[in-house]
């Protein structure tokens, strides 16, 4: 859900990483949101072990300066994730 400045912002990367290794199998994406958008990023991961929800996500923001700012990989079970610079 896109909550960041769109004055100082021009996009948002948003990487995922989801790992069962029992069942083999791993997950990654990269999911875009640029500063018009306004609706959610949808994105789907299967879960074939219900108790492992847990997945990672990271946020890298291109400011409107053309400057870069990584965040840490947060690991969550959420399914709504704020994108806003203080997460």
């Amino acid at each position: 859900m896109p909550l960041f400045d769109t004055e100082k912002v021009e996009a948002v990367f948003i990487d995922v990483a989801y790992s069962d290794p029992d069942n083999r199998y791993e997950r990654e994406e990269q999911l875009k949101i640029k500063k018009e958008m306004t609706d959610s990023v949808p994105l789907t991961l299967a879960i074939v072990n219900p108790a492992l929800k847990a997945f990672r996500y990271r946020l890298t923001f291109i400011g409107t300066d053309r400057s870069m700012r990584r965040g840490a990989f947060v690991e969550t079970a959420e399914t709504l994730i704020p994108v806003r610079e203080d997460v």
